[in-house]
């Protein structure tokens, strides 16, 4: 996590606090390996795509650029194992997390390790990690704007999850978030409305 996130979090974590929140810090999603776990949900995407599009892919080869149709084709020709061990490697994120939330009612981590990147520049290989295990243990997570950073003025967000099922809390408690935290910057220009 860049230190940007980190003060915007350390800053989200003291205005919680002082409006009376009861927080336990510093939980580690079970059975949730960032890197690893992301790595086995491409693979799993790359499989189920190609079985989506191989059809089209054959018929239109040039409607597909050629990086898609390489990942594609590399996760196709992973040993059926390896794609055994991600499905099983996901349903226990997936059980992992309903343990979780046995104890706690929600969870609230930033959205993204990093802020917002330049338009153009490479896609951190690590930007979907945190909100990738939501995906995977099948949670409702709303993202909220949790203000500007002090140290580059880039906008700051977090993500509210709950158990499976528990949608409408997320929404909830994110608009509560956003009277606490406030509303977005416009852009000059631009007149944010709620």
């Amino acid at each position: 996590m860049t230190a940007a996130v980190r003060a915007g979090v350390d800053e989200a974590i003291r205005k919680l606090k002082a409006a009376g929140a009861i927080l336990i810090e510093g939980i580690t999603p079970p059975s949730y390996y960032y890197g690893k776990s992301r790595r086995a949900g491409l693979l799993i995407s790359e499989v189920e795509a190609m079985s989506v599009h191989s059809d089209q892919i054959a018929k239109y080869p040039d409607g597909f650029s050629r990086d898609f149709k390489k990942l594609l084709s590399w996760g196709a020709a992973r040993p059926t194992a390896e794609l055994e061990w991600a499905y099983e490697h996901l349903r226990n994120v997936r059980s992992g997390a309903n343990s979780l939330f046995n104890d706690v009612e929600f969870v609230i981590s930033p959205t993204a390790p990093q802020q917002a990147f330049a338009f153009g520049a490479s896609v951190p290989a690590n930007q979907a990690d945190f909100t990738a295990w939501a995906d995977f243990a099948a949670l409702p997570a709303t993202a909220v704007y949790a203000g500007l950073s002090a140290e580059n003025g880039l906008p700051l967000s977090l993500q509210v999850m709950a158990a499976e099922s528990r949608d409408c809390d997320t929404l909830q408690l994110a608009a509560a978030l956003e009277e606490l935290f406030g509303p977005p910057a416009s852009p000059p220009g631009y007149e944010f409305t709620s």
